[in-house]
């Protein structure tokens, strides 16, 4: 078989990254109601987390801090856990604003 040959049967194949974590963004874990929870808070998916969603990420992120003995992954963590209590707390404010 040629090059040329073996170049085109690799394009004719489906793509097969289109699922979660297929952009680079590394999966840890996933809420309870199935969204995945990525290494970093600034993922966009996490933009659909309502106030719940986020504490459970904090918690997960609270959990992988405190289960590694790499400093850097914990320090990474632990401020990912702070910023999605952040964002829990303004999905919480804009909840309570649409009630009123």
């Amino acid at each position: 078989m040629m090059e040329n040959d073996t170049r085109e049967i690799r394009y004719m194949r489906p793509r097969m990254d289109t699922g979660e974590g297929s952009r680079g963004g590394k999966v840890i874990g996933h809420t309870g109601g199935g969204k995945p929870i990525y290494f970093q808070h600034s993922h966009s998916s996490h933009g659909t987390f309502n106030e719940g969603e986020h504490k459970e990420a904090q918690e997960l992120h609270m959990r992988k801090g405190n289960q590694t003995k790499n400093t850097d992954f914990q320090r990474h963590h632990f401020a990912q856990a702070e910023k999605h209590e952040q964002s829990a707390e303004q999905a919480f404010g804009k909840s309570r604003t649409k009630q009123k």
